[in-house]
C-alpha cells in the first residue's frame, strides 16, 4: 500500500492546490474588474442624469424669473398710466433691464433640442412683442396722449399676448417637469445598481481574501520549512560581511590618507606657483620701469652726442656714437622682449594656478552648437589661411563650460597656428561615445609632431618642433591640466609633416565632487 504523506504525493498535492488557488485568484481579480468597470459606468450614468435635472432645474428657474420680469414690467406700465408718476415706472425699467439676461441664462440652461429649442424662440418673440406695446403706451403717456395710450391697453392685443407668453413658459415648465422626473428615476435606478454592485464586491473579497488566507497559510509553513536553512546561511554571510567590512574600512582609511596628502601638496604647489610668479613679478616690474627710464636717458643721451659732434666733431668718436646710436637701443631692446616674456610666463603661471582653484560647476552643453560657436570665432583667421574647418558628430556631455570652451578653443587655435605651409589646411573636430566617457577629436594636416616629442609637447614650457610660430608652450599643458580636471585624459598621434590628431576623453557626466577630487590628485 503506498505512503499517502510521501513526498512526491505531498508536492504533487502542492502544486496542484497552488495550481487551484492561482486560478481562483485570477477568477476572482476578473469579477472584480467586471464589477468595477459596471461600477464606474454606473456612476457616469448618474452623474450625467444629476448634471441633466440640475439643469432643468436652473431652466425652470429662468422661465420663472422671464415670467417675474414680464410681469413687473406690465405692473410699472399700468401704474405709470393710472397715476402719471415716474416712480411706478421703475418696475418696468428694472423689468426691461433683467429680462435680456435672463432669456440668455434660459437659452444657456435648457438642452439642445429642436422642439424645445423652437418654443423658447416663440417665447422670446411674444415677449418683445409685449415689452414693445409696453412700450409705445408708456411713448404715448409721456407725448401726453393718454386716451391713445389707454385704448391700446383697452384692446385685447396685450391680454392675447400675454395668455401666449404663458402658454409657451407652462410647455417648457411641462417638459422640463418630465425631464427632471425622468432623470430622477435613473438616479433612482442607478443608486439600486450600485449597491447591488458594492455587495457583490464585497462578496468576492471576502472569497479572495478567504483564498488568500488559505494561501498564506501553506505560505508561511514553507517559509518556516527554509527559515533554518537561511539563519545558518545569513550566519556564514555575516562573518564573511564582517571580515569584508573591516578590510573596506581598512582600505577607505588608505585611500582618505593618500587622498589627503594628495591634496595638501597639490593645494602646496598651487600656493608655491602663486608666490613664486607674484615675487618674481615685483622685481620684474622694476625692471620694466627701469628700462623705460633707461630708453628716456638714451634718447636724452643720443640728442647730446649729437649736438656734441655738431660743435666738437673732434670729441664725439664713432664708437661713443654708435653706443649712443645703436648700442645702447638696441640693449634696452632686448631687455624689454625678454621682460615682455617673462611677464607672459609669470602671467602664464598665475593663470594655471588660479584655475586649479577655481570650483567647476558642471551643466548640460550641446556639444555640436558649442564647437560650431568655437568655429565661428576662428571663422576669419581660419578663411586667412585658405583653411577648411569641417564640424562631425559629437555626444552632448555635463561639464564645466568654462572649462571645456578653453580645451577647444587652445587646440583648434593650435591646429590652425601649426598648418602645412604650402598646402591647404583642413582640420576636422568631432566626437563619439565610448563605455560612459566622450572620445573627441581635433584632427589637422599640417606640420606634424616627431614621435619622441609626442608627450613633450604637453609639458610647460616646451616646444617640439620648427620654432617659427610665436609661442611660450604653455597651451597644451594648460589643456591637459584641464582635461584632468574633468577627471579625463588627452593624448597625441601624429606624423611629421603629415598631420596631427588630439584626442580628448573625458566622463559623459562629470559632478564636482569628481572634478574637485581629480583637482587635486592631478
Amino acid at each position: 500500500m503506498p505512503n499517502r504523506f510521501a513526498p512526491a504525493d505531498h508536492s504533487a498535492r502542492d502544486r496542484a492546490l497552488g495550481v487551484t488557488g492561482i486560478m481562483s485568484l485570477v477568477a476572482g481579480v476578473l469579477v472584480l474588474l467586471a464589477i468595477g468597470g459596471a461600477s464606474v459606468l454606473l456612476a457616469l450614468r448618474n452623474a450625467d442624469a444629476l448634471a441633466l435635472a440640475n439643469q432643468t432645474e436652473r431652466a425652470r428657474a429662468a422661465i420663472a424669473a422671464v415670467m417675474t420680469s414680464v410681469q413687473d414690467a406690465e405692473t410699472g406700465q399700468r401704474g405709470f398710466l393710472l397715476t402719471g408718476g415716474e416712480t411706478y415706472l421703475q418696475p418696468y425699467l428694472d423689468g426691461v433691464r433683467h429680462l435680456p439676461t435672463e432669456m440668455e441664462m434660459l437659452n444657456v440652461s435648457l438642452p439642445l433640442a429642436a422642439e424645445r429649442r423652437r418654443l423658447v424662440v416663440d417665447l422670446d418673440r411674444a415677449i418683445e412683442a409685449r415689452m414693445a406695446e409696453l412700450k409705445e403706451t408708456l411713448d404715448l403717456a409721456r407725448a401726453g396722449d393718454r386716451t391713445a395710450a389707454l385704448a391700446v391697453v383697452r384692446s385685447d392685443r396685450g391680454e392675447r399676448t400675454m395668455n401666449t407668453i404663458r402658454d409657451l413658459a407652462t410647455q417648457i415648465l411641462i417638459e422640463e417637469q418630465a425631464i427632471y422626473e425622468r432623470q430622477i428615476r435613473l438616479v433612482d435606478a442607478g443608486g439600486r445598481l450600485l449597491m447591488a454592485a458594492d455587495a457583490a464586491a464585497l462578496l468576492v473579497v471576502l472569497l479572495l481574501a478567504f483564498a488568500v488566507g488559505r494561501g498564506v497559510r501553506r505560505s508561511i509553513l514553507a517559509l518556516r520549512e527554509a527559515h533554518t536553512e537561511l539563519v545558518m546561511t545569513n550566519a556564514l554571510l555575516a562573518r564573511a560581511n564582517d571580515k569584508l567590512a573591516l578590510a573596506n574600512d581598512e582600505l577607505e582609511a588608505r585611500v582618505r590618507s593618500r587622498t589627503l596628502a594628495l591634496t595638501e601638496a597639490n593645494d602646496e604647489i598651487q600656493r608655491f606657483a602663486y608666490i613664486v610668479s607674484h615675487d618674481l613679478r615685483a622685481p620684474l616690474v622694476n625692471i620694466i620701469g627701469f628700462t623705460g627710464e633707461l630708453e628716456d636717458a638714451t634718447r636724452r643721451l643720443s640728442a647730446f652726442v649729437e649736438r656734441a659732434s655738431a660743435r666738437h666733431p673732434e670729441d664725439a668718436t664713432e664708437d661713443v656714437r654708435q653706443a649712443a646710436a645703436e648700442d645702447l637701443p638696441e640693449a634696452i631692446r632686448f631687455i624689454e622682449a625678454s621682460s615682455a616674456k617673462m611677464d607672459r610666463l609669470i602671467a602664464a603661471i598665475l593663470r594655471l594656478s588660479r584655475e586649479g582653484q577655481r570650483v567647476l560647476a558642471p551643466e548640460r552643453i550641446a556639444m555640436e552648437p558649442f564647437l560650431r560657436t568655437i568655429l565661428d570665432s576662428v571663422r576669419h583667421q581660419s578663411g586667412a589661411m585658405e583653411a577648411e574647418i569641417s564640424l562631425e558628430p559629437a555626444p552632448d556631455i555635463v561639464a564645466d563650460r568654462l572649462v571645456m570652451e578653453q580645451i577647444f578653443s587652445n587646440l583648434i587655435e593650435n591646429a590652425l597656428k601649426y598648418l602645412k605651409p604650402g598646402r591647404p589646411g583642413r582640420i576636422t573636430v568631432g566626437g563619439r561615445n565610448s563605455d560612459g566617457f566622450a572620445e573627441y577629436r581635433v584632427t589637422d594636416n599640417g606640420r606634424g609632431i616627431a614621435a619622441h616629442d609626442h608627450e613633450r609637447v604637453f609639458e610647460l614650457f616646451r616646444r617640439a618642433g620648427n620654432q617659427s610660430v610665436a609661442g611660450e608652450g604653455i597651451g597644451l599643458a594648460h589643456v591637459r591640466a584641464l582635461v584632468r580636471r574633468l577627471g579625463g585624459k588627452i593624448d597625441c598621434e601624429s606624423t611629421l609633416d603629415v598631420g596631427s590628431t588630439f584626442r580628448v576623453t573625458v566622463p559623459l557626466i562629470s559632478s564636482t565632487r569628481s572634478c574637485e577630487t581629480t583637482s587635486s590628485t592631478g
